[in-house]
Order: structure tokens, then sequence, then C-alpha cells
């Protein structure tokens, strides 16, 4: 058996849809580390307190989904201007100080045992907190459309969390936008709209509309970019709706789900010829972030990223990731492991 020296580990729930184990272990082989693992761990809210505090000093950092991303915030320190200023965070960086002379193992059916960790559980004497989620769809975007317009109308499908990591992202790509947000409950928007209006000098108008409303279809053929980040087929009306308005689509979609891949709204966006980008971009560029950080956190894992070319590391992490997609499967939890079945979306809406 392998023997894992660094743990790391995706949470939330549900969870056994995650495909970050095996963007995560296909960056660990291109880097050359070994006694490296990532796993999945279900957590709900309620357990997060008790789970961190199982840990030991073998954990290195977390990625935070549904329903974590806020979560977390108690618990750590915003260390990036987009975690602190939204306050939402996809990622934990932990640090341990030295064992107590008192500290004793972590109880069986603890959380420590839950996570594979048989050590001394003495949970993490500071936690650092970031947001790769606006990095993740700014690159994920520019990957795909390089010749972005510097203004442009965009349309956010979704008004939760990484509908505002959406939000910042476009603070990113455009000199100037004007932002309309599509939502069930548009009233919920106000997180929206505060940042819209800490941003005027990027974001010209910003607007909270009923996502089914008359409007929409006709709406969303004129937007240079649409960015959605609703639940895994909660935009297939709209996208059958979008079908038989008959529009043609100019400008580009981002999904952020990847189950189904593609989905109905992005299959029907390239059928209306329009640029339609699945969520497993982002998921891609997010964890890239995600790796550097907590790989970075320690000297050997610094030295290795610091050897090793970046493009390297991103093509592996994508060949590994378009064969998990390809054969419906989530993958390896860790080297040399099995896999669980299904594939899903990292949002929290």
């Amino acid at each position: 058996m392998t023997r894992v020296d660094h743990r790391c580990a995706v949470l939330g729930h549900p969870i056994a849809h995650s495909l970050s184990p095996v963007l995560h272990m296909a960056a660990y082989r291109a880097l050359g580390l070994e006694g490296w693992s990532y796993r999945r761990v279900d957590v709900e809210e309620a357990a997060l307190p008790g789970f961190l505090a199982g840990l030991d000093g073998s954990w290195m950092g977390l990625s935070l989904t549904m329903p974590l991303k806020r979560t977390i915030r108690p618990f750590g320190s915003p260390c990036d201007g987009w975690s602190e200023e939204l306050g939402v965070s996809n990622t934990a960086v932990l640090r341990f100080g030295a064992p107590s002379a008192d500290s004793g193992a972590a109880p069986a059916d603890g959380p420590a045992a839950a996570t594979g960790v048989t050590g001394p559980a003495l949970g993490p004497t500071s936690i650092a907190l970031y947001n790769t989620d606006v990095h993740g769809i700014e690159r994920a975007i520019r990957h795909a459309r390089p010749d972005l317009p510097p203004e442009a109308d965009v349309a956010i499908l979704g008004n939760g969390n990484t509908a505002l990591s959406a939000l910042a992202a476009c603070t990113m790509l455009f000199r100037r936008s004007r932002i309309s947000v599509l939502a069930r409950r548009p009233e919920r928007s106000t997180a929206l709209s505060d940042f819209a209006s800490r941003h005027a000098d990027r974001i010209a108008t910003f607007r909270s509309l009923p996502l089914e409303g008359e409007r929409t279809p006709s709406l969303l053929p004129a937007c240079d970019l649409v960015v959605s980040t609703l639940p895994s087929h909660a935009a297939d009306g709209l996208a059958r709706n979008l079908l038989v308005a008959s529009g043609t689509m100019s400008g580009t979609l981002l999904d952020v789900a990847y189950d189904p891949h593609p989905s109905l709204l992005q299959s029907t966006w390239g059928r209306l010829h329009g640029v339609g980008i699945g969520g497993e971009e982002m998921l891609l560029y997010q964890a890239i972030d995600q790796v550097e950080l907590m790989v970075g956190a320690v000297p050997e894992g610094r030295a290795r990223l610091e050897a090793t070319d970046a493009n390297d590391v991103e093509n592996a992490m994508r060949r590994a990731l378009e064969s998990a997609l390809a054969a419906g499967r989530p993958g390896p939890a860790h080297a040399g492991g099995g896999n669980d079945r299904g594939t899903g979306s990292e949002d929290e809406r």
C-alpha cells in the first residue's frame, strides 16, 4: 500500500459526482509527486466543524463545493481579494502547529476515521481561504474566446454564489459590461447588485429579471456572453424555448454544469450557431490554481512546481478530465484507487 504523507480532498454534499480528484491526481502525477492523495468526502454544513477538528498534520488543503463555500468562512482568513470581497471561498490551505503533550488520537468513529486519518487529531491552527472560481471562469472563457470585445452585454442565469463569482469575472473580462441576472427569485440578487454598485466603473448597468420571463428567449441571442450557474437540467426548459424561438446565438455560453455532458443548454446553443463552453473548463482552470496553492504550501511541492512546465501540468489535467467525462465516471480518489460513478456540477447556487 502506498504511503500517504500529504492529504487533500473536496468536501460537499452530495459529492460522489465530483471530478476534482481526477484533476488533482493527474497534476500530482505530472509533477512527479509521491505520497500525495486527493479524495472526495461527503460533509454537510453541520458536520464541518467536527471534520476540521478531526484532521491531523498530514492534511494540506481542501476544495469546498455546495453547500460549504460560505460555511468555511468563520474557520479561516481570506487570503486573496475575491475571497475577501465576495465572502465566498472554494479553497482552504491548512497549517498545523506542533502537537501538544496531551493530544490524543481521533475517535475511531469520528471525522478523522471517516477520512482515513489515524494519527493525532489536532485540527489546523490556521486556515488560509481563497476563491479560485473567479479566475477559473475568466480563464475558461478567455481560452475559448480570446477575441472578446472590450464592452459586452452579459446575462447570468442564477443568483447564488457561483453567479457572484461570474459577475466578478466580468470585471476582469470586460472594460465595461451591461449585466442582466435572470433568476427564479430575482429579489434575492442583493449580493450581486451590491457588487455591481461597488464596481460601477466596469459594470455600466445591472438588472435582475425573472428567469422564466417572456423576454428571456429574445434577450439571450443579443448577449455577447451568457453564464449559466443553474443546477443540472434546471436550464432544460429554457433550452427548449430557445429552439422554439429559432433565434441565432452570436455570443458565447459558459454552462458551469457538466452533467450531462454536454448539457441540453450547451448543445442547443451550438445548434443555434453560438459558442458553447462546458463547466469542465471552469473546473479545470480553478483546479489549476488550487493545485498551486495546496502543493506549493510545502517546500517539496513548491520545488516541483517551479521545475515543471505549467503547460505540461495543464495538459495532463485536461487529458485526465476528458477521459473521465468520456467514460462517464468521477475517477480515482487516490493513487491506485477505484472509481465511483456519476458526474455533476461543482456549482453552489
